[in-house]
């Protein structure tokens, strides 16, 4: 219950209650041998860790999460912990390593047919090779991810993969629009 409490708290944006849940939800899942719910909590902690700028310790608690789903052969924790670890590395760097993990959380998400994480997946994909300078394929990887975002009925997904796309075709030099 824990996990679950700190995990909604996270959803609803009140970091500042779930947070010190989290130590408590970890060794009660520890206690109860649910590596399910152990890796839910280290990545509700490496999230809020995101959300709070502190993306050195996201990454830390990513790579925890995707440890423990791996352990466990829970591949929607392990996608999750995999999307975690791109944000967070998006920001620490290196973007070659952060793109590889966007890369293999969409490779699995895609194979779970797990199509909105797959498209919110994306747009952090979008972001990172737009970072690493490489515009044309960021460009394809924004309008995919909001078409099908938008296609899905996901507009928070199809909005932010619409104002990436629309970052790179300025970029480009394109300034006519990004909605082609």
């Amino acid at each position: 219950a824990l996990a679950s409490a700190s995990h909604v708290l996270w959803l609803r944006d009140a970091d500042d209650r779930a947070e010190p849940l989290l130590a408590e939800a970890l060794a009660a899942a520890e206690a109860l041998g649910r590596t399910d719910l152990v890796s839910q909590v280290q990545y509700t902690t490496g999230t809020i860790n995101f959300g709070r700028g502190r993306y050195a310790r996201a990454a830390r608690a990513q790579r925890e999460a995707l440890t423990t789903a791996r352990a466990a052969g829970d591949r929607e924790a392990e996608a999750s912990a995999l999307h975690g670890l791109a944000e967070a590395l998006a920001f620490t760097g290196p973007l070659p390593m952060a793109l590889a993990r966007a890369v293999a959380c969409s490779q699995l998400v895609g194979a779970l047919g797990w199509l909105p994480m797959l498209y919110h997946n994306e747009n952090m994909r979008g972001w990172i090779l737009m970072w690493m300078g490489r515009l044309r394929e960021a460009d394809e990887v924004f309008h995919v991810a909001g078409q099908g975002a938008y296609e899905l009925g996901d507009p928070r997904n199809a909005a932010h993969a619409f104002a990436g796309l629309g970052h790179v075709r300025w970029l480009l030099g394109d300034t006519t629009g990004a909605w082609d």
